[in-house]
């Protein structure tokens, strides 16, 4: 037998969960880990978002998030990276405000 490699962690599919994993794994030096999909590429929900719609799903709840807050992968630091944090808070907590004010 020919040269072989040795994994931690093998990954097969990238769905929510093996995404999240990745994500946590990348920012471990010590494991060795693959992952594969039958797709060539990433792709989030496709053909599913619809322009001017949201996704349900509470952004804390990125797969990275609640494992590892201060992880480079999470959402929040998305935000901060590319400098969206406070239009992001405002822009979320602006809809709500406006939501409650409604007459009943």
């Amino acid at each position: 037998m020919g040269n072989s490699t040795m994994y931690d962690v093998i990954g097969i599919g990238i769905g929510p969960y093996n995404l999240g994993l990745a994500a946590l794994s990348y920012e471990r030096s010590d494991l060795k880990t693959i992952f594969f999909d039958q797709n060539g590429q990433f792709a989030w929900h496709p053909g599913m978002l619809i322009p001017g719609t949201d996704l349900q799903v509470p952004f804390l709840a990125d797969l990275v998030t609640f494992a590892n807050p201060t992880s480079k992968f999470t959402f929040t630091n998305y935000l901060h990276q590319k400098n969206r944090l406070y239009k992001f808070f405002f822009f979320k907590n602006s809809k709500c405000l406006v939501l409650n004010m409604q007459p009943i």
